[in-house]
């Protein structure tokens, strides 16, 4: 399985825990690494990374050649509809 882009960025709090942030571009990433939080948050734990169930967050980003697709695709038939903007979980 190609996994495609993940981009993770850490934002360490004032009281020493610590905000994840991962973002993919693969759907299929997306749900593997949301279903596997746990041993994403436990690894993190094991390298002396404090976190809470709150600390990880998921996010699925919208490919820029499928925005464009979509926008021509509303353009073309007049619509008015957003398109997908992509999903974000957060694991609490």
């Amino acid at each position: 399985m190609e996994l495609g882009r993940v981009e993770v960025r850490l934002h360490f709090q004032a009281d020493g825990e610590v905000r994840a942030q991962v973002t993919t571009d693969n759907p299929q990433t997306f749900d593997l690494l949301r279903r596997d939080s746990q041993s994403l948050e436990r690894a993190l734990q094991d390298a002396g990374i404090k976190t809470d169930s709150g600390s990880l967050s998921f996010n699925l980003r919208q490919q820029d050649h499928q925005a464009g697709q979509q926008e021509l695709a509303k353009n073309h038939r007049g619509g008015n509809d957003s398109g997908a903007s992509g999903r974000s979980d957060r694991l609490r």
